[in-house]
């Protein structure tokens, strides 16, 4: 009856196991953009910064764009955009130890589209920007928490309902360090080096998994007389 339990419980783990296997080798990867992200302090006395993403129009819609590739489930090509409506204020403040929360007054609209065929959209939350002392990278999202919201798509079926986590990877010009530009008008150009969307696990996927980790370290446990 022991040897049973085990391996049912191996079983599952090992299906549980391929399932968060899987999803993490499908993905999407953004290459470098063609235009910067500004970040500018907002001036004497304010302990802010402020950030433009890309390129804007007269109108002021601004827009950060590159070429694509996906793997696995979402294997494909193309073009992206992470584009922020005139108006959209995007906003950064001190968390400390070199993270920032970022704030946006609307989420950013995120497009992956090849030879005139959309492959996903979305509403995008940066949510926090880290960068190190002395260093020329920052990360957006580095714990690839949830902050795509998918909302169409070729290659919308792909995700759960708990969304996509965008992690951007960017390259400033300099390493100097965005927290020098508080308190100034100063401003820091950089641009997105590369970056990684992964569909959300399932919530039960992920319940599965640690429930079967903890199955068997139970009775590992009771056969060792632990």
């Amino acid at each position: 009856m022991k040897k049973l339990s085990l391996s049912l419980v191996l079983a599952l783990f090992v299906l549980a196991l391929g399932a968060v296997s899987a999803n993490a080798q499908t993905q999407i990867t953004l290459g470098a953009s063609s235009q910067n992200l500004v970040f500018s302090g907002q001036g004497a006395g304010t302990t802010g910064l402020n950030l433009q993403l890309g390129s804007c129009d007269a109108a002021g819609n601004c827009m950060l764009s590159g070429q694509a590739f996906g793997t696995g489930a979402l294997s494909s090509s193309g073009d992206y955009s992470i584009s922020a409506a005139a108006g959209n204020s995007i906003t950064l403040s001190s968390l400390g130890s070199g993270l920032w929360a970022v704030n946006q007054s609307s989420p950013l609209s995120f497009s992956y589209t090849s030879n005139g065929s959309t492959l996903l959209t979305g509403n995008l939350e940066l949510l926090t920007l880290s960068q190190l002392p002395g260093s020329q990278l920052g990360n957006f999202n580095s714990n690839f928490d949830a902050n795509l919201v998918v909302t169409g798509g070729l290659l919308s079926s792909a995700f759960s309902p708990s969304g996509g986590a965008l992690d951007i990877t960017i390259l400033y010009g300099s390493n100097a360090n965005i927290s020098t530009l508080v308190g100034t008008s100063n401003s820091l150009t950089a641009v997105i080096s590369a970056g990684e969307l992964r569909p959300v696990p399932e919530p039960g996927t992920v319940l599965l998994f640690g429930s079967g980790l903890t199955m068997i370290g139970g009775l590992l446990r009771r056969r060792l007389g632990l």
